[in-house]
C-alpha cells in the first residue's frame, strides 16, 4: 500500500471556542486556537510556520444585563420632631443585576426605588407641671367661668395625657342685686368725647342706677398729649418648679391720667402693651440632672459599603420627675457614625 507524504507543516484542526470573558453589559470576547504540525511527523509540532494564525477571537454578549429590585429595607426612623405630631419615614432598595453578574445596566428596574409613608412620633408619658393661678371670671350670669392651665414638663421623647386647662363655674356677684352692666353709647365725631353705659339696681339695696363713662374718638385729635403709663410689676411665674412665664402690661394714658385704647399709643410710639419672659420656679428641692444614656439604635445604613448612623438618649430628671432637657446642662442625644 502507497502511504501519503506530508512534507509541508500543515494545522491542526481548532478547538472549541473558550468561555466569553463578559456575561452581559459589555463586550466581552472568546477565543481559540489551532496547532502547527510538522509534515513529515504530525504527532509534533512543526519547527517552520503555517501559513496564518494559530489564535483567533471573536466579540461576544455585548447586550445588555438583566436587572430586579432587591428587598425592601428597613423602615427609616419618623422624623417627626415633638410628640402627637406627623412625620415621613422612608424606606429604599437597590436595583441589581440577575446572578450578581458584573457589568453596565443599560435597562432600569421597574417601578420606584424609594417609599415613603406618614407617621406618629411614639411617645412616653410625661409630667405636668403644677397648675397656675386661677383667671378672673368671665361670662354672664349664671354661667360665669374661670380658667387655669399647667405646662407638660417633656421633651422629645415623652408627652403628657391630659388636659392642660381646667375649667370652673365661678358664678362671683351673681348674688349682687345689679343687672349687668348695659352696652356702651356711641360716640359722635368731635375731638375726646366720652361715652357712657349704665346699670340698673334690682332691690331696694342700691340706688336705682349706676354709670360709667370714657373716652372715645380719640383718634380725631390731631394734638392728644398720649403717653405709656408705667409698667405693671410682673405676675406670678406659671411654673413653681422649672421653667415657666410671667407676665406684665401697662396703660396709654391722655391729658390727666385718663386710660384710653393702647392701639392709641402703639400707633403713636411703638412698642408693646404687654411683655413676656421665661422665669424659674425657686421651691424646688433636688436639682435636675441627666439619667444614664440608653442603648444605642441600630445602624439606618440602607446597603452594603455606604455609612449611616446610630443614636442614643438620656432624659433629664428631677427627682422621679421628668423635666424639659434645656434644665439640664448638655445634649438629650448623641449619634455616631456606622
Amino acid at each position: 500500500m502507497q502511504r501519503p507524504c506530508f512534507i509541508d507543516p500543515f494545522w491542526s484542526p481548532w478547538s472549541s471556542w473558550t468561555g466569553c470573558t463578559s456575561t452581559c453589559g459589555s463586550t466581552g470576547f472568546e477565543t481559540r486556537r489551532r496547532s502547527c504540525r510538522d509534515g513529515r511527523n504530525p504527532a509534533q509540532a512543526s519547527v517552520r510556520s503555517c501559513p496564518g494564525s494559530g489564535f483567533e477571537s471573536r466579540r461576544c454578549n455585548s447586550s445588555p444585563c438583566s436587572r430586579q429590585w432587591s428587598e425592601w429595607g428597613q423602615w427609616s426612623q419618623c422624623n417627626a420632631l415633638f410628640c402627637s405630631t406627623t412625620g415621613t419615614q422612608t424606606r429604599s432598595r437597590t436595583c441589581r443585576p440577575l446572578n450578581s453578574q458584573p457589568g453596565r445596566f443599560l435597562r432600569d428596574c421597574p417601578g420606584p426605588r424609594t417609599q415613603s409613608r406618614s407617621c406618629r412620633r411614639n411617645c412616653g408619658i410625661g409630667s405636668w407641671g403644677q397648675w397656675g393661678t386661677w383667671k378672673s371670671c368671665r361670662g354672664n350670669c349664671p354661667s360665669k367661668t374661670q380658667t387655669r392651665r399647667r405646662q407638660c414638663l417633656y421633651t422629645f421623647q415623652t408627652s403628657c395625657v391630659g388636659s392642660r386647662t381646667d375649667v370652673r363655674s365661678c358664678n362671683v356677684g351673681c348674688d349682687s342685686p345689679w343687672e349687668p352692666w348695659g352696652p356702651w353709647g356711641r360716640c359722635s365725631d368731635s375731638c375726646l368725647q366720652t361715652r357712657h353705659r349704665c346699670r340698673i339696681c334690682r332691690t331696694s339695696a342700691c340706688s336705682s342706677r349706676e354709670t360709667k363713662s370714657r373716652y372715645c374718638n380719640v383718634g380725631f385729635c390731631p394734638n392728644l398729649n398720649l403717653r405709656w403709663g408705667a409698667w405693671d410689676i410682673w405676675g406670678q411665674c406659671s411654673s413653681n418648679c422649672s421653667i415657666g412665664i410671667r407676665s406684665r402690661s401697662r396703660q396709654c394714658k391722655v391729658l390727666t391720667s385718663e386710660t384710653v385704647s393702647v392701639v392709641l399709643c402703639v400707633r403713636q410710639f411703638g412698642g408693646l402693651a404687654s411683655t413676656d419672659e421665661a422665669c424659674s420656679g425657686t421651691h424646688c428641692q433636688i436639682a435636675p440632672a441627666w439619667s444614664a444614656w440608653s442603648g444605642y439604635s441600630p445602624c439606618s445604613v440602607t446597603q452594603c459599603g455606604g455609612f449611616g448612623s446610630r443614636v442614643r438618649s438620656r432624659i433629664c430628671k428631677q427627682g422621679r420627675l421628668q423635666v424639659r432637657s434645656l434644665l439640664c446642662t448638655g445634649r438629650d442625644t448623641e449619634s455616631t457614625i456606622c
